[in-house]
């Protein structure tokens, strides 16, 4: 057995195979099968050894670059040109293969990565939304349902569940990972993308992480520190100099913006852009804006994190978290320690976190029109004193929101005047918002954040707030009447 990885024009034969790129064959099989772009770069193997697609799988090399199709054998297997071309357009590994008998001598080419030329390119982020991740045979469902499987009958290339997945979940995998411009992995919440990623630092790694970081990401970082597993420096989000200059010593630099739940929004082209240290990753959590307002990897980052539980499912009613890459050897890694940590999402968790991505754009248009007016409205309001929203120009960071997200976003926090127990008093005394933790339903939530265990250093009156979709003037009449109530209290 053996394997070229070149480009198309210069892959010569080094197997038994006879078939040879370079002798206009390659050239004949893409044309033969309707495939009209071509390829980077080609494999050709002999697998005439191997009885199954099970056992082919397993011995397949990976090509470092971009889509991978199954282009032709010596009895191109059946394979219609319009399949080709379908997983040309949609297929990002050997996942979505049927299981073809007597393996012979194939031909694999690849593409160029999603990130270099994206499909989300020829169509806005919502048409997106709301049209990939479908099945796209004839007969099929408009959506893929929810796959409640833990395994599949073999042989064949799909067969547990915590490895392969199910077609729901890699069409959710899809979505996402063409919305970044990336390779997404959908995970079972976003604190299980979260730890996949920093369990995989070594030994003495130096971590950079916000001064108030989410107090679960928090725990995380001092549970490894005192673990002897790495170093935690904090920084301040705002102090752009600051993680420019920190790019050069860490491993890994974990930046939340916007920030939970003080908003502070990082100056993120200028810290992705930074000279670093060989091997130090930036990673950002996006979960406030998401990927609709600012997309980390196209600045620079190397890994983009969502909690899925909240904007992009969007009603409260799943867990889910994603991590979108562009590097080949990081998804592969991160793949492989998902598969043994076991962080894989659930079939019905898949199908809602699509059902919910389909609505995020008309969601968030509303959501955030919402939170500009009402954050207006409470910096002029007698019982208030503080007001963080990125969107109004007297908030610290609004000129670095301003400078590269694509609106500033359905989450504000705010200080009501008074004390403690007033601001408890205040979330209690609603009719429509809800007082609840987590964020990005359709429907507005606030709460005391001081409440939540992890976050006693927030401000004693500060309340975050969760915008949602309902009426405005419904909304506002809501936060009045709320504070009017407790004005004594």
């Amino acid at each position: 057995m053996g394997a070229c990885i070149e480009p198309f024009d210069r892959c010569v034969d080094r197997t038994n195979a006879t078939t040879d790129p370079t002798a206009g064959q390659g050239e004949k099989l893409l044309d033969d099968l309707g495939v009209v772009s071509r390829p980077e770069s080609c494999v050709e193997i002999d697998y005439g050894n191997f009885s199954d697609t099970s056992e082919f799988l397993g011995e397949w090399p990976r090509v470092s670059c971009g889509k991978r199709v199954l282009l032709a054998s010596d009895e191109l297997y059946g394979l219609a040109a319009h399949e080709v071309d379908r997983w040309n357009q949609h297929s990002t590994s050997m996942r979505g293969t049927r299981h073809i008998p007597n393996i012979g001598r194939a031909v694999w080419a690849s593409w160029p990565a999603p990130h270099s030329v994206s499909p989300m390119d020829e169509m806005h982020p919502d048409t997106w939304l709301i049209s990939q991740g479908r099945p796209t045979e004839l007969g099929d469902p408009l959506n893929w349902p929810p796959l409640m499987a833990s395994n599949f009958r073999l042989p064949h290339d799909r067969y547990y569940n915590r490895t392969e997945g199910t077609e729901t979940q890699n069409a959710l995998e899809d979505l996402l990972g063409g919305l970044e411009s990336g390779r997404a992995l959908a995970f079972s919440s976003g604190m299980a993308a979260v730890a996949c990623l920093f369990h995989g630092l070594p030994v003495g790694s130096s971590v950079v992480i916000p001064d108030d970081p989410y107090h679960a990401v928090n725990g995380l970082a001092v549970e490894g520190e005192e673990q002897g597993r790495w170093t935690v420096r904090r920084l301040d989000l705002a102090d752009t100099q600051g993680w420019i200059d920190a790019a050069l010593e860490a491993d890994l630099l974990w930046v939340e913006t916007p920030a939970n739940p003080l908003m502070t929004v990082a100056d993120l082209p200028a810290i992705c852009a930074a000279p670093r240290k060989p091997g130090c990753l930036v990673a950002v959590d996006g979960t406030f804006a998401t990927p609709l307002l600012q997309r980390p990897l196209e600045l620079g980052a190397d890994v983009s994190m969502h909690s899925a539980t909240k904007f992009i499912g969007g009603h409260s009613d799943l867990m889910a978290g994603s991590l979108a890459v562009r590097d080949d050897a990081l998804y592969d890694e991160l793949w492989n320690r998902r598969v043994r940590t076991g962080g894989t999402i659930g079939g019905l968790e898949a199908f809602l976190t699509i059902r919910g991505a389909r609505t995020l754009g008309l969601r968030l248009e509303r959501a955030v029109a919402n939170a500009q007016v009402l954050a207006e409205r409470l910096a002029e309001h007698t019982e208030v004193t503080t007001v963080r929203y990125p969107g109004l120009a007297s908030h610290p960071t609004h000129a670095n929101a301003a400078s590269f997200m694509e609106g500033y976003g359905a989450m504000m926090s705010f200080d009501v005047t008074g004390t403690g127990e007033r601001a408890s008093a205040v979330v209690q005394h609603t009719s429509i918002i809800n007082n609840a933790t987590s964020l990005g339903g359709i429907e507005s939530t606030w709460e005391r954040r001081a409440l939540i265990a992890g976050q006693e250093s927030m401000p004693p009156t500060l309340i975050r707030f969760s915008v949602g979709c309902e009426y405005l003037e419904d909304l506002w009449r809501d936060i009045s009447d709320a504070l009017a109530s407790t004005a004594h209290a």
